[in-house]
């Protein structure tokens, strides 16, 4: 998958907003690894085009279960 380096990292917040979810949800998606963000400090943060192509696939985070 490939992205630019200008692409702004979003943060979970944002990130929460975009997937229409509360954001204690997401945090504990990405805590349990199984939203494609990462860890910059102490703060998760992940990219549109990623999350565009986790949703496309259906795929659920490091754990490459099924979507659900």
């Amino acid at each position: 998958m490939t992205h630019t380096t200008d692409e702004p990292l979003m943060t979970l917040r944002e990130i929460a907003a975009f997937l229409r979810i509360h954001r204690q949800t997401a945090y504990n998606l990405a805590q349990q690894g199984r939203l494609p963000v990462q860890k910059v400090g102490s703060q998760w943060r992940g990219r549109r085009t990623v999350l565009d192509a986790w949703l496309a696939s259906g795929i659920s985070g490091k754990q490459g279960g099924g979507a659900g």
